[in-house]
């Protein structure tokens, strides 16, 4: 199902940006505050300690394979975010 929305991100918890399996995305951190997003294999939720590549408030780009997004997990198919410091939002759009 594609997707290509604002997505609300409540503070300290990860949540899933994709609405099913992809392989690209485009994000934008449009919220507050910095958010962390990495990518897992189906719809398992990261850990909460879990790593990510930081986006700053505006930051956004354009990922063709989510192999770039997060090299380490093979397989790569959902993308995750979350805020840290406060509620945050994120735009994303994905076939």
């Amino acid at each position: 199902m594609p997707r290509h929305e604002e997505v609300p991100l409540p503070q300290g918890f990860w949540t899933q940006l994709t609405a099913n399996d992809v392989t690209e995305i485009l994000l934008q951190n449009v919220g507050r505050w910095p958010v962390a997003v990495t990518a897992s294999v189906g719809e398992v939720s990261p850990a909460a300690d879990a790593a990510g590549v930081i986006y700053p408030l505006k930051a956004g780009d354009r990922v063709e394979s989510l192999d770039k997004l997060a090299p380490g997990i093979s397989g790569a198919n959902r993308v995750w975010a979350i805020s840290r410091k406060g509620h945050g939002r994120v735009m994303v759009s994905h076939a």
